[in-house]
């Protein structure tokens, strides 16, 4: 029951944000957003127990050697899902890394320097951010060049995410870019 399940998960969400509004922070109200927005989306047919339950009921395997005989993708099922939802989560993605590029205008990201101060916020920094400023592994010049690099990936990324043309490689690299950099991140800062 995907849907039902997700369903009482926004609701559950929802309600524990305006409980405690005053702790809410935009990574809340991001997954609020996505949450209402793929309720809309059929998230039931890939990926979930649903979809492995109604696989198992269409496909009856009674040995091993059947496990290979049967049609792993349905001839009339789409491969492709098309709607506003899905363009309404992409546009929000989009959006959002777009518009905290826009906001970076201060003078530590206008000389790049804004990572080399990143790393010396000690009450903030998690051990490995701590090390890694405190050791000298950030020196100026990598400093800078990270900098760049945040620049250029929230400036480009939300381009290539909405770019009708080479979606798969485009989102395959923004998402990597993405995973990379709040990995980054969430290792180095509380």
């Amino acid at each position: 029951k995907t849907k039902l399940s997700h369903i009482i998960t926004l609701i559950g969400i929802l309600s524990i944000h305006n409980r405690l509004i005053i702790l809410e922070n935009g990574g809340d109200l991001v997954l609020n957003n996505m949450l209402i927005w793929s309720v809309f989306l059929p998230l039931g047919k890939r990926f979930s127990f649903d979809r492995i339950l109604g696989s198992l009921d269409k496909h009856k395997d009674h040995s091993p050697e059947s496990l290979n005989t049967g049609k792993v993708v349905d001839e009339n099922e789409p491969t492709h899902y098309w709607g506003l939802a899905y363009f309404a989560c992409l546009l929000q993605l989009s959006m959002i890394y777009f518009y905290n590029y826009i906001n970076k205008d201060g003078s530590t990201w206008e000389s790049l320097t804004s990572i080399y101060y990143f790393y010396k916020l000690d009450t903030f920094l998690t051990p490995i951010g701590y090390y890694t400023g405190e050791l000298g592994l950030m020196p100026l010049w990598l400093s800078k060049l990270l900098t760049h690099a945040t620049l250029s990936i929230e400036l480009i990324v939300p381009f290539l995410i909405l770019a009708p043309f080479f979606t798969v490689w485009f989102r395959r690299f923004s998402f990597i870019s993405f995973v990379c950099f709040h990995t980054i991140i969430g290792l180095s800062l509380y």
